[in-house]
């Protein structure tokens, strides 16, 4: 029997940050039906000692389009994530370092493996709070919120 927590699909995408800068985005959906999503902030730091975003180069965006990140996503670490119980946080997380294989990241991009990580993150959340949150009335509602519903 498949946890109601296992994750079942991987979605990634580019998107924009604030400054019009492309990063990685992603939702995971989890067996149960909860999702989680995120959108990564675009690094600023490049410190030897830091996760390395992975950028495609060229003329796209230029060259700080991350279409390959985004690749990675849906692929390799979407094939190391899938079937894992998104509540194990360290074990999606060691999954996706071990699937990147170097300790920057830099191989399949930080940036595609962290939206990967907050996005479990946050679908693990929404199926423990749609798991306590009564949904009727006679199910207590009244205890969880003041809504009166």
């Amino acid at each position: 029997m498949t946890s109601k927590r296992a994750i079942t699909d991987v979605f990634a995408w580019e998107a924009l940050d604030s400054r019009g800068t492309p990063t990685v985005a992603a939702e995971i959906t989890l067996a149960g039906g909860a999702r989680g999503s995120a959108i990564v902030p675009s690094g600023a730091s490049t410190g030897t000692h830091e996760a390395r975003e992975l950028r495609d180069g060229g003329t796209r965006y230029g060259g700080r389009g991350v279409a390959n990140a985004v690749a990675n996503a849906n692929g390799e670490l979407a094939r190391a994530i899938i079937g894992l119980d998104a509540s194990e946080q360290s074990r999606v997380d060691e999954s996706l370092r071990q699937a990147s294989g170097d300790d920057s990241l830099a191989r399949l991009g930080a940036n595609a493996v962290l939206a990967l990580s907050v996005a479990s993150a946050q679908a693990a959340a929404a199926a423990e709070v749609s798991r306590s949150t009564p949904q009727r009335p006679d199910q207590g509602h009244d205890r969880c919120c003041r809504c009166r519903w």
